[in-house]
Formats: structure tokens, C-alpha cells, sequence
């Protein structure tokens, strides 16, 4: 019988144990934080405060799209994708935050929302922007 217990014991700290707590989300709501944190971001601000504003968290999200194709869970990192473009002297840092729920498996670029830096400062962000950026300066992506 004591054996019995402790095997219980041993199943749960190894099946959970080794996980640590995680703070499960639907994507609905990490794209609501990211979206809001966006309103209060000013063209200027360093790159530290936009990561303090943004979050640098991975976060866990429950998808009810995904469950319907077997996987149910995902993991989204925050910001979710870093890239550098370089060209005329110019060296462009992008982070791109989810922050649109297609409804769909998967996260797209239609879902992102492109955040750029210039010598760790922002200076502008959302597609148009980025588009315009790349028009201007010929830039080259590398992703990171």
C-alpha cells in the first residue's frame, strides 16, 4: 500500500513537477494586452522601455482552433519574431508583436504587428510603416 502512494507521489512530480506553474491564456487576450500596450508607445522611446511596456514573457495560450486539430496548446514568445535589416549604413531592428487573432492554426504576419528601431530607438511601427521603411532605406531582412 505504501509503495502504491508513493508511485502516485513520484507520477505527479514528474508528470507536473518539472514543468513549474504556467499561466495559460487564449490568444484573444495575449493580442488585447499587445494591442493596448501599442497605444501607449511614442516614436523615440528607447527599446528598453518599449520591452518593458511590450513584455519580454513567453506565454502559454490555449487555442480553441488549435484543440480542434489536435494540438491544443501553444507557446508565444513576446515578441514573437526579431529580425535586422541593414543597408546604406542603416542598421533596422524589427520585433514583431502578436497582436490579431485570425482564427486560424498557426500565427501569420497578418497577426503581427512589426516595431522598428534605429540605434535601439523606436522609430515607428505597424506594416505601413515597415513597408515604407524598406522602400526608403533598400532594406535587406535577416531573421534572427
Amino acid at each position: 500500500m505504501r509503495y502504491r502512494y508513493v508511485g502516485i507521489l513520484l507520477c505527479m512530480v514528474v508528470g507536473f513537477g518539472c514543468r513549474g506553474p504556467r499561466e495559460w491564456k487564449y490568444p484573444t487576450e495575449i493580442t488585447a494586452k499587445n494591442t493596448e500596450s501599442l497605444r501607449i508607445l511614442k516614436t523615440g522611446m528607447s527599446k528598453e522601455e518599449v520591452l518593458t511596456i511590450m513584455g519580454t514573457k513567453t506565454i502559454w495560450a490555449h487555442d480553441r482552433q488549435l484543440s480542434r486539430a489536435g494540438i491544443g496548446r501553444q507557446m508565444i514568445a513576446n515578441p514573437y519574431r526579431i529580425e535586422t535589416m541593414e543597408a546604406k549604413g542603416k542598421t533596422v531592428e524589427v520585433l514583431y508583436y502578436y497582436t490579431e487573432e485570425s482564427g486560424h492554426v498557426g500565427i501569420d504576419d497578418d497577426e503581427l504587428t512589426p516595431l522598428l528601431f534605429e540605434d535601439a530607438k523606436l522609430t515607428g511601427f505597424g506594416w505601413s510603416y515597415f513597408e515604407d521603411s524598406i522602400n526608403r532605406y533598400e532594406l535587406k531582412i535577416q531573421v534572427r
